[in-house]
C-alpha cells in the first residue's frame, strides 16, 4: 500500500510503502501517535501524526488495466488459430468465447474492489 502525507516544511507529498492494513498496524501494534518520516525534497526529518497519513492505490490500478490490455492483445493473436476448432460445437464455442472475453473484466473488478476496500479501511481507521 502506498501511504502519503504532506511535509511540514515544504508542503510536498511524502510517499512511502507499507504492508499495514490500518493505522494501528502502522504504529507497530503500539499506541504511538506519531511516526518519524524524512522528506526527500527538502531533507527535513520530522514527526507526523498517524491520523494524517492516507493511502493511495493508483499504481496498482494502472498495472491491472495494463494486464487486461495485454490479455486482450494475446487473445486477438491466439484465438484465430483455434477459432475453427472452437466453433465445431456451437454451444461450447459460445461458452468458451464468452468466458475468454469476460474473464479479464471479472479479474479487474475483483482486484479493484479489493484495493478500494483496503484503502477505505485504512483511511477510515483512527488511533
Amino acid at each position: 500500500m502506498i501511504l502519503q502525507t504532506q511535509c511540514n516544511k515544504c508542503s510536498k507529498l511524502i510517499r512511502f510503502h507499507s504492508f499495514a492494513t490500518d493505522r494501528f498496524e502502522l504504529s507497530n501494534f503500539k499506541k504511538i501517535k506519531q511516526l518519524d518520516l524524512k522528506c526527500k525534497k527538502c531533507g527535513s526529518e520530522d514527526k507526523y501524526d498517524i491520523n494524517k497519513i492516507y493511502s493511495k492505490f493508483k499504481l496498482i490500478k494502472l498495472i491491472s488495466v495494463s494486464m487486461m490490455l495485454t490479455y486482450f492483445i494475446l487473445l486477438i493473436i491466439i484465438t484465430p488459430r483455434y477459432f475453427d476448432k472452437i466453433w465445431e460445437l456451437p454451444s461450447l464455442g459460445i461458452v468458451v468465447l464468452a468466458s475468454l472475453l469476460l474473464s479479464p473484466f471479472v479479474i479487474f473488478i475483483m482486484i479493484n474492489h479489493n484495493i478500494e476496500t483496503s484503502q477505505r479501511r485504512f483511511n477510515s481507521s483512527r488511533l
